[in-house]
């Protein structure tokens, strides 16, 4: 996946540590999918991972939708609380999930610096 064109990935650090990773796929008119976003065990619970959220989506205004896995009850937990405390989202939508391995999905619009 990471030698596709439309795709744009992230380590996502603190200081000099990785402390996780997230992929977005850069879908046609402009649109993105945050298909992977992890922070690894050792660093949830600190603040970061919602950091590393808003400067992810802020980096790209616009359309996005991303599906929530099934197997991560975390994710679910953090995205929920998440995107309704990020500055810049607008038309949060819960929906169904986009395949059979997810629970859920969100859409939403992110803000650009000139809508601010």
């Amino acid at each position: 996946m990471l030698h596709r064109k439309d795709v744009t990935a992230f380590w996502l650090r603190k200081d000099s540590t990785r402390i996780g990773f997230a992929i977005v796929l850069n879908l046609p008119d402009d649109r993105r999918e945050l298909s992977e976003f992890c922070i690894l065990p050792q660093h949830r619970r600190q603040g970061w991972g919602q950091e590393a959220a808003c400067l992810i989506l802020q980096e790209f205004p616009g359309r996005w939708r991303m599906g929530l896995s099934k197997s991560s009850r975390q994710a679910v937990a953090f995205w929920g609380t998440c995107l309704s405390l990020l500055p810049g989202i607008r038309d949060l939508r819960e929906g169904a999930p986009f395949t059979g391995h997810q629970i859920k999905s969100y859409t939403f619009d992110v803000a650009g610096a000139h809508d601010d």
